[in-house]
Parts: C-alpha cells; sequence; structure tokens
C-alpha cells in the first residue's frame, strides 16, 4: 500500500513513476467529486500497462491542479488492490 502512495506522492511532484505490481513507468491518475460537495471527492492512481489501482479517498479538490484531474469517472478497468 505505502509503495502506491509513494508513486503516487512522485507524480504529483513530476517524477516518473513506477507500477508496484508490473514495473511499468506508465502511471496515471485521477479524481471523482462527491455529489454534495464539489470541493472533496475520491480517486485513483493506476498503471496504464496491467490497470492495477490504489484507491485514493478524502482528496480535497481545491487547488488548480487537482481539478485539472477530474473526470467523470474513473475507468471501469481497473483493478483495485
Amino acid at each position: 500500500m505505502n509503495k502506491w502512495l509513494n508513486e503516487y506522492k512522485a507524480l504529483l511532484n513530476g517524477r516518473v513513476a513506477t507500477c508496484p505490481k508490473c514495473g511499468g513507468k506508465n502511471l496515471s491518475y485521477g479524481y471523482e467529486t462527491l455529489k454534495s460537495n464539489n470541493d472533496s471527492g475520491f480517486g485513483a492512481v493506476w498503471c496504464e500497462d496491467c490497470r492495477n489501482a490504489f484507491i485514493l479517498c478524502r482528496v480535497i479538490l481545491t487547488d488548480e491542479s487537482a481539478r485539472k484531474k477530474i473526470v467523470p469517472n474513473l475507468p471501469p478497468d481497473l483493478k483495485f488492490i
């Protein structure tokens, strides 16, 4: 679990991140807002190669960089660990 969070932090800081499951270098992340409050939500970080993912809950979405990563829906084929 901590490996996923470390790689998520790397992505946020503009560094190359590595999938803890397959070793791929093609990680993505995104967020969905809560219907009751557009300033908070949940999200995921996932590997585009193996589709393994880690859920991110209670995400604050007030800064501009987070708002840019809001998606209507997380990809439906993700395999959450």
